[in-house]
């Protein structure tokens, strides 16, 4: 695409200076803009990634293909990606046409990807992981309410008294129909809370640690991304993202070459997709697989 770049940044520091509205995807590790090239410099900041055109398609495809997450293959990204993708047809303004036929590309690219080269990769995710560092508690909050603890709650629910908090307790409401016994409380209102917190929401530590105060928290097992100031927590015995993935490094490292790979094959569906919007006149997002 020639007039759209996507912008990309590690951790919850928002964006400054896009213009409304704006398409922002963000998970518990990164955010991902989709803006005009006329505004990358406006909203850029050292740390920050630029992709455009073919790069842009291949970049996102790795990063719903799992590759780029700590968990080689983990599916929970690709379900995020579709939550936002419909959210975004359904309430974002900002979502062109041409926008749309490359989401459904992207979609598409990654589901033949996952079934022709990652099946049973990927598999031990944050649900077993959660299940396992948790093994001794007989309790668990959840700090927020998105895709994350949605994977994980099926992990965990036949063997722990759960709680789910989050800023907006009725979207929480639809995890009730699964998981009918699930207790739903807002940020500010949950006092009587788990001694062991599981964190998957975009807080700052700012944030999280002013939460946290007054509040019966033991343990946290902090899956939002890599801990800048791990000091800050010494009165807990925190446990994350570093220290849960250490237990797969040599399973990280064999398939290692598999990875590899794999981001070849991304590449070379980038370039078919282009090849083909040759005779398009949208470029990559006019495609439908």
């Amino acid at each position: 695409m020639d007039d759209i770049s996507i912008l990309h940044r590690h951790g919850q520091k928002s964006f400054q200076n896009l213009s409304e509205p704006s398409l922002v995807w963000k998970t518990c590790l990164r955010q991902v803009a989709f803006v005009p090239q006329s505004q990358v410099k406006l909203a850029y900041e050292d740390g920050d990634e630029v992709y455009s055109g073919k790069e842009a398609f291949a970049f996102l495809l790795e990063i719903i293909c799992g590759l780029q997450s700590p968990i080689v293959g983990e599916t929970q990204i690709f379900g995020q990606f579709k939550a936002f993708v419909s959210e975004a047809l359904e309430t974002h303004n900002a979502l062109t046409f041409q926008l749309r036929g490359g989401f459904q590309s992207l979609i598409q690219a990654a589901k033949s990807i996952r079934s022709e080269h990652l099946v049973g990769i990927g598999s031990q995710g944050y649900g077993s992981l959660v299940r396992k560092l948790s093994k001794k508690d007989a309790a668990l909050t959840f700090l927020g309410s998105g895709q994350l603890v949605e994977e994980i709650l099926p992990w965990v629910v036949k063997e722990k008294s759960l709680q789910v908090v989050c800023r907006q307790p009725q979207k929480a409401r639809r995890f009730l129909e699964k998981h009918p016994d699930l207790k739903i409380e807002g940020l500010s209102e949950a006092r009587e809370i788990a001694a062991c917190l599981v964190v998957a929401a975009p807080l700052s530590d700012a944030e999280l640690l002013e939460w946290l105060k007054a509040r019966p928290v033991q343990k946290i097992l902090d899956l939002r991304g890599e801990l800048k100031s791990p000091e800050l927590f010494k009165d807990y015995q925190f446990i994350g993202l570093k220290d849960v993935f250490k237990n797969i490094e040599e399973n990280k490292k064999e398939l290692s070459q598999r990875v590899l790979a794999l981001k070849g094959v991304v590449q070379n569906r980038a370039q078919e997709y282009f090849e083909r919007s040759l005779y398009r006149p949208y470029g990559w997002e006019d495609l439908c697989v």
